[in-house]
């Protein structure tokens, strides 16, 4: 479903919401990255494919129900104690949700996971599941209307506080892709009790300094030339060297939707994001986060990631094989299915 959401001032806002609109788990707001738009991330709003898991490789629910995750797995043969051992001591020098520590250890998929976690409810086979997920058009971005005002990163806060504010009632997770983590970190600050986790996809929480020189002489080609013609420089630094050849035409797709954008909007916004930080925000995190980049990610690259998850507590770090800056693009699964694992444990 799509809409104009208007803002306060009487802006516009292009909002995608993909998944039941009557979901009574957490609403995840997914806030998109430079050049971007909210029809990025329909595949989370999609109901997950059905565990691989069967009904009669699992113990009686009554065995499982209300006990750690770590005794669950186990008791379905998932993992060793002594995996679940290595995984709690890692625990106590990195806090992180235990799922997330066996995933990264290689010691479960993603699959089971959500299977142990609907075992561990009550549930005796995890069911295909659908997330309400609000994908905004920022301003100025996609088929958002440009405002009135100059584009800060200030006013990008502003106005996902006020879609929040108006389209949610329950818990809330922020996805940020990009640029979009910092949006993401600022709404947390200014909604400390409505936020109850964070995913940060490719995402800083600053640009790096050679990111910050590039974005404002882009800007400036922009203006002098148009996006159409600075389009074709942009689009080999997003994808992975694999995608080229594995989804063309998704690429070519994006491509051609980005060159049709609104070239201001776009300047406007690489100038703000070139002086934007919430570098003083991400320490202060003290809810379930979970750092995802790719390993082929030039913009957010994997050792930069690693040392922003490190710099919150018990975030975790997830890192996508043969993939760039657009992992919902390139790996939509595997991608997805993070997704998913992190917010049923964060929940």
């Amino acid at each position: 479903m799509s809409e104009l959401f208007t803002l306060n001032n009487g802006n516009r806002l292009h909002l995608d919401e993909f998944g039941p609109s009557g979901a009574e788990s957490t609403t995840l707001v997914a806030l998109h990255g430079l050049g971007g738009a909210g029809y990025l991330f329909a595949g989370i709003g999609q109901s997950e494919p059905t565990p691989s898991t069967r009904f009669e490789e699992i113990p009686p629910v009554d065995e499982l129900k209300g006990r750690p995750i770590g005794r669950v797995l186990t008791k379905m043969n998932k993992v060793t104690r002594e995996q679940v051992v290595e995984a709690l001591e890692l625990q106590k020098k990195k806090p992180a949700l235990l799922g997330q520590m066996l995933v990264a250890l290689g010691y479960v998929e993603q699959a089971d996971i959500n299977v142990a976690l609907s075992a561990q409810r009550g549930q005796a086979l995890a069911r295909p599941t659908s997330i309400r997920a609000l994908c905004p058009d920022l301003p100025g971005n996609g088929l958002s209307p440009r405002p009135k005002q100059p584009i800060t990163f200030d006013y990008f806060t502003d106005v996902i506080v006020q879609l929040i504010k108006h389209k949610t009632t329950g818990p809330i997770a922020l996805l940020g892709h990009s640029m979009g983590a910092i949006i993401a970190l600022k709404v947390y600050a200014a909604l400390p009790d409505c936020i109850n986790s964070l995913i940060f996809v490719g995402g800083l929480p600053a640009p790096l300094p050679q990111a910050q020189s590039r974005l404002r002489e882009r800007a400036a080609l922009i203006r002098a030339t148009g996006l159409a013609s600075v389009t074709p420089t942009i689009i080999p630094v997003l994808f992975a060297e694999r995608s080229f050849n594995t989804i063309p035409d998704k690429i070519a797709m994006f491509t051609r939707l980005l060159a049709q954008s609104d070239g201001e909007g776009y300047a406007q916004t690489a100038d703000a994001l070139a002086n934007a930080s919430a570098a003083d925000i991400a320490p202060r995190v003290r809810i379930p986060c979970l750092c995802i980049t790719g390993a082929q990610d030039r913009y957010a690259p994997p050792n930069a990631v690693r040392a922003f998850a490190d710099s919150i507590s018990g975030a975790g770090y997830r890192e996508i094989p043969n993939c760039g800056h657009m992992p919902f693009y390139e790996t939509p699964e595997e991608f997805n299915g993070m997704i998913r694992s992190f917010l049923a444990e964060a929940e």
